[in-house]
């Protein structure tokens, strides 16, 4: 069951990006991992890391409580999928 949204712009169930989400693209062999600004429309580049599990740790840790982590199976798409911190193995 999901949990309600922590943000009161974002309903629940809505998977939309917002302003400070983070996002973990798979680029060639590596994982690039931003920020989303303004209104989804442009990411800050944060770092990269050489996997997708390092990669989802550093994101998570990086959102907080506050924002959502995404996840892209691939650059130049646009498909992608929340990822819910609170699944992750400690």
């Amino acid at each position: 069951m999901r949990k309600p949204a922590l943000n009161p712009e974002r309903p629940r169930g809505d998977d939309s990006m917002l302003e400070g989400d983070i996002v973990v693209t798979a680029v060639a062999r590596h994982f690039a991992i931003s920020r989303v600004r303004g209104h989804g429309e442009t990411h800050e580049y944060l770092g990269v890391a050489p996997n997708r599990s390092a990669a989802l740790e550093e994101a998570c840790t990086i959102a907080g409580a506050e924002h959502r982590v995404f996840l892209y199976a691939s650059a130049g798409t646009s498909d992608h999928a929340p990822f819910d911190c609170a699944s992750r193995v400690k």
